[in-house]
């Protein structure tokens, strides 16, 4: 591995060269990119539709047209807050496999699955628990079924408040799968996670969260606009042209995890990009790869006087 031949060009980039740059690495790796968006998504996708699928089962028999598209906003509005508040501790595996792509040419996913078991504990307390993934899941899960409660604005509140730190401390799943820094550390010396977080994100947090608020408003359009493309592509394939219930259960949650994908692609390169902006990272990649070198040498050239 040589620290200073990277598949992506180290510079400092704008908001929107970055958005152009996470399409063409969709496109040059879009077949890991997206069995590792599958992999991540899949288990929530699942958990999210036995907690809150309920809200799209309707008898549309006997229900009237006003019940149907009620209950059609509440759940799009609860499944866009699930996913949003899921989306980091969703985007691990694919997160941990851009890391080692930018030094190795399509790193096998086995070896990212390995490195995500070593720093499992740091995910369940920093991620799940921290980020609000585990409070948001068991509010959903004691949703009253029928009319309003006031668990969906329960979640309303918690997603608001995930934002917010992600807007101001958007790195953390970065610093704990890539730096990979302990929890805990007895010597003052040792780089935590929280003294990383502090370090990396406290000098930039105006630009963060403009960066949050392009990247936010970003991901709306492509909602909407992935959205609103499902009724035409159901009229062509099957000739029905209207949108069911059963299009807004499936589609809706899988247009939204697509733009998961895709956020953490825009994610990873603004880390990158903060990294080099604040940090110097291209220089010390660099002056790591120079020192690997002449390591490397001085090794040779020992065995060499050894054998002679």
């Amino acid at each position: 591995m040589q620290l200073d031949e990277t598949r992506i060009r180290i510079r400092e980039r704008g908001v929107t060269d970055i958005l152009d740059l996470a399409l063409h690495v969709m496109r040059a790796y879009f077949r890991p990119l997206v069995i590792a968006t599958l992999l991540g998504a899949l288990p929530f996708f699942l958990i999210n539709e036995a907690l809150i699928g309920w809200l799209i089962h309707i008898p549309l028999a006997v229900t009237p047209t006003d019940e149907v598209v009620g209950r059609s906003i509440r759940f799009m509005v609860a499944m866009a807050l699930l996913i949003t508040v899921e989306a980091p501790a969703a985007s691990i595996i694919t997160t941990t496999w851009l890391g080692r792509a930018v030094f190795t040419e399509r790193p096998p996913l086995r070896t990212v699955l390995n490195n995500i078991k070593n720093v499992l504990p740091r995910f369940l307390w920093t991620v799940l628990l921290m980020r609000g993934v585990v409070p948001v899941l068991l509010v959903a899960a004691v949703m009253k079924r029928g009319e309003y409660s006031s668990g969906e604005f329960t979640m309303l509140v918690l997603a608001g408040f995930v934002c917010f730190l992600r807007a101001i401390r958007p790195f953390m799943v970065e610093i704990v799968f890539l730096e990979r820094n302990p929890l805990r550390a007895s010597d003052p010396n040792v780089m935590t996670v929280g003294r990383r977080s502090t370090l990396l994100h406290a000098p930039s947090g105006s630009q963060l969260l403009n960066q949050w608020l392009v990247d936010a408003a970003y991901a709306t359009l492509l909602a909407v606009a992935l959205f609103g493309a499902l009724p035409t592509l159901q009229g062509v394939l099957w000739d029905r042209w209207a949108l069911s219930p059963r299009l807004i259960e499936f589609g809706w949650p899988i247009v939204l995890w697509l733009i998961v994908g895709f956020m953490t692609v825009v994610r990873f390169l603004n880390y990158l990009d903060l990294r080099i902006r604040h940090e110097g990272w291209e220089v010390e990649l660099r002056m790591r790869a120079e020192g690997n070198r002449i390591a490397s040498s001085l090794r040779e050239r020992g065995i060499r006087a050894h054998v002679g």
